[in-house]
Order: structure tokens, then C-alpha cells, then sequence
């Protein structure tokens, strides 16, 4: 986390964030492939450090971006997103341990990649929308 943290703040500085959380979810998908298809120890903890470094980014730059396009009420924004991410912190490993008792846990830790393509479908659609709140309107 310190690592990500670190290298992801002096990484804003030169890359926008807008694309930036696509690189973070890339970097995500890369280590839980390296993890996911590995069987050797030491290439699966290679893998978990490398997801790591992409899921370390997601909280600081999606946080960022609910209080950007909340305008002035940021801190309603920020209320919320921290109701959302305890909310995730709680639930995620009750539900991640009902599905490996289900499917076992090695299928049940394909939600990762699951959850990576929601969370960038989320943010195109989030990227659309803003980009249609901000068009000149058309006189017509």
C-alpha cells in the first residue's frame, strides 16, 4: 500500500486521473492474471503485489472523482462514498467466502476480474455522462 500510495501520488501529477484509473484497473487485471495462472508461490505473490499496486490507486482517485461531480457538495459526496466503501469493506468477504463455499475458492476469486470490468464500465459511462452534462447546447 505505501509503494502504490507513493508512486500512484507522484504519478497524478503527470498523468491525468481520467487516465490513470484505467491503467490502476489494468495493472489490477495483469497481477490477478499473474496470480490466477500460476502455481508456483513465488509468482503468485509476485501476482498479489501487482494487483495490489492497481487496487491501491481505485480508492484515492475514484474518491476524487465523486467530489469533482458533486460540484458544491462535496462533502455530501465524500459522506457517501465512505457509507459505500464500509459498506464494500463489510460485505465483499462475507460474499467472496458464501461463493467459495459454493464453487470452492479458487472460482469464487473470479469476482476480482468481474469486479474490475464493472468498476470500468462504471466509469465510461461516468465519463459519458459527464461529457454530455458539459455540451454547448444546440439552438436550434
Amino acid at each position: 500500500m505505501l509503494v502504490g500510495r507513493t508512486g500512484g501520488s507522484s504519478l497524478v501529477r503527470y498523468v491525468a486521473p481520467e487516465r490513470l484509473l484505467p491503467i490502476a484497473l489494468a495493472v489490477t487485471i495483469l497481477g490477478f492474471l499473474l496470480y490466477w495462472t500460476t502455481s508456483q508461490a513465488p509468482l503468485a505473490i509476485a501476482g498479489v503485489f501487482v494487483l495490489g499496486l492497481g487496487v491501491v490507486l481505485l480508492y484515492p482517485l475514484t474518491l476524487g472523482f465523486a467530489i469533482d461531480a458533486s460540484g458544491d457538495r462535496g462533502d455530501v459526496a465524500s459522506a457517501r462514498f465512505m457509507l459505500a466503501v464500509g459498506l464494500a469493506i463489510v460485505s465483499t468477504p462475507v460474499l467472496l467466502g458464501a461463493l467459495a463455499d459454493e464453487v470452492g475458492l479458487r472460482q469464487a476469486h473470479l469476482m476480482v476480474p468481474g469486479l474490475v470490468a464493472l468498476a470500468l464500465i462504471c466509469f465510461m459511462v461516468a465519463q459519458a455522462l459527464g461529457r454530455s452534462s458539459v455540451a454547448p447546447a444546440r439552438c436550434s
